[in-house]
């Protein structure tokens, strides 16, 4: 087996929200999905897509009576898509919350031997990840420049609703990467 590291930036986010982390090889893009929820700290709570070319890669058991229109992403191993499909330097897609529509970009930067790293780990990354539906690039904008107006009549709501201790600024690298050891 080799090992993989892998850059996933939230699109269209400015300024960018992302992880560098490195992953086994012989990991499943459903696995890769679990990896994805504990770095960016999204709850799991919506359906997930794989774009890699022309295939689309969902979780059967989720998706139940449309699982027949894609790929398995259980069944899908990335020693099989990359480099075959997705070279380094190349990206795919992975879009989770298809009402807010949260499209992250996969960029593979390096393969290295087996051994390089304990993984998966998490190398780096910047801001935290916005909170669990608030409506998606729009909504994650317009929730920040209410929260930084506290003069705005939904400023209280908002706070309310997102809690005291969320700064988008924030990355902890040391907690992620013991989420990902709990994994």
């Amino acid at each position: 087996m080799t090992q993989i590291q892998l850059k996933i930036n939230i699109l269209d986010i400015q300024p960018p929200v992302f992880r560098r982390v490195v992953i086994s090889s012989d990991t499943t893009l459903l696995e890769l999905h679990d990896l994805i929820q504990i770095v960016f700290g999204w709850e799991d709570r919506h359906l997930f897509m794989f774009e890699i070319g022309p295939f689309r890669f969902v979780d059967p058991d989720q998706w139940e009576e449309d699982a027949y229109q894609y790929q398995s992403a259980p069944d899908a191993f990335l020693d099989e898509i990359i480099p075959k499909y997705v070279p380094v330097g190349a990206d795919f897609q992975y879009i989770y919350d298809m009402g807010d529509g949260w499209q992250h970009q996969i960029l593979v930067e390096e393969i290295y031997p087996d051994g390089q790293y304990k993984v998966p780990i998490c190398l780096d990354g910047k801001r935290a990840c916005p909170p669990e539906d608030v409506g998606g690039v729009g909504g994650y904008a317009h929730m920040l420049n209410i929260l930084l107006d506290s003069s705005h009549e939904e400023h209280q709501s908002y706070k309310n609703w997102i809690g005291s201790r969320f700064d988008p600024e924030r990355f902890n690298l040391k907690q992620i990467n013991r989420g990902l050891k709990t994994k």
